[in-house]
């Protein structure tokens, strides 16, 4: 089973997972929709609120296939599969005497590009079993940082920036063969400079 992804309409995510249980068995589609904890200042008062990490998508593992695909768009709310390849891609696939009819059942999944497994771990290694990227604890030392507990440690490569006064990071993140800034929440635990 690969991963693949999944363009929704953004809010509907969670009616989209409800779908998926309630049309497939979870041997046949696993449904993921990534989220992550920030702290969210409303009237002076600081609270942690969950939020979609792509808002607007949502991920499935399975063996991709055209009946499958072709279930999976009667969900009015399902934009497309994302990663689909081109139709220049599908002539250079499919030899000149062939027709698309005739295409073998291990060969329909090479119409649909999953996600490189990579780019899933990156991603998968961040979330609990709630599915949610939780607060990380960083210590700056000398404008470095460091990662001390939570789903960041041992990954401050990522780190691009440190917003203090929201207690949150900037933070790259492998999205469907390019790279996608996001905000996740931290707790910075001390200061230092030399």
């Amino acid at each position: 089973m690969y991963w693949y992804a999944l363009f929704v309409k953004t809010g509907e995510e969670i009616s989209i997972k409800e779908f998926f249980s309630r049309m497939f068995q979870t041997n046949q589609i696993e449904c993921l929709i990534p989220k992550r904890k920030v702290p969210e200042r409303n009237g002076g008062i600081v609270t942690d609120v969950i939020r979609n990490l792509y808002p607007g998508y949502v991920f499935i593992r399975a063996n991709m296939n055209f009946s499958l695909y072709y279930q999976i768009k009667e969900n009015p709310f399902i934009y497309k599969l994302l990663n689909y390849t081109s139709n220049k891609d599908k002539k250079s696939y499919c030899p000149l005497n062939t027709c698309f009819d005739e295409i073998s059942a291990a060969q329909e999944s090479d119409y649909f590009k999953s996600i490189p497994p990579e780019e899933m771990s990156t991603v998968l290694k961040l979330l609990n079993q709630q599915h949610v990227i939780d607060y990380s604890q960083v210590f700056i030392k000398n404008s470095k940082v460091h990662v001390q507990s939570g789903p960041l440690i041992g990954q401050e490569e990522i780190i691009k920036k440190i917003d203090f006064r929201k207690n949150r990071a900037k933070v790259s993140l492998p999205f469907l063969g390019g790279e996608k800034i996001v905000d996740l929440g931290i707790e910075v635990i001390g200061r230092e400079s030399t």
